[in-house]
């Protein structure tokens, strides 16, 4: 379910059952800030490199998420990728989340940045159906929260962050 709305979450688990999606985004919300710390979510190896040499080429980098804007940048900030990320959006900042393209059309009209310029990277189905609906070129990473399997619609699928220098490089 990673990558999908809190509120969607019971309805797509439980879609017989009448469960208050609101609520259950409030008790999530709770117990991420209680025992949510530092090493919770780790980068994954090669991405801090990958995006310095993305940044120093003049590539726009930017997040899109469905964590809250609040809890995006303070993980941003965290992992000293503040100087590096141009923009980001959480799911809080729109109407509707992945595998909507809101958040990904925002970005592309926030840059003036046309669909066939910019790549959706994700570990999720959610990330590269995002993408794809938004006209973008897609790359799963196999690494994260996704298989294989749900990522084999992305244009590219790499096992290593660093491989991205080559597909940004064609």
């Amino acid at each position: 379910m990673i990558g999908l709305r809190l509120v969607k979450i019971p309805s797509a688990l439980f879609p017989e059952c009448s469960i208050d999606g609101n609520m259950y985004a409030r008790t999530y919300r709770r117990f991420f800030h209680e025992f949510n710390n530092e090493e919770a979510v780790k980068l994954y190896p090669n991405v801090v490199e990958t995006l310095k040499t993305l940044h120093t080429k003049g590539i726009i980098l930017t997040i899109a998420s469905s964590r809250s804007h609040t809890s995006l940048a303070e993980y941003v900030e965290s992992r000293g990728l503040s100087s590096l990320i141009s923009y980001i959006l959480g799911a809080d900042d729109v109407h509707k989340g992945k595998p909507d393209p809101e958040l990904v059309n925002r970005t592309l009209q926030r840059f003036g940045i046309h669909p066939d310029e910019a790549i959706v990277v994700g570990d999720t189905s959610f990330d590269i159906q995002m993408g794809k609906n938004a006209g973008t070129r897609t790359c799963g990473v196999s690494y994260g929260n996704g298989s294989r399997e749900s990522l084999s619609d992305a244009d590219w699928l790499i096992d290593d962050f660093g491989k991205l220098l080559d597909i940004v490089s064609e």
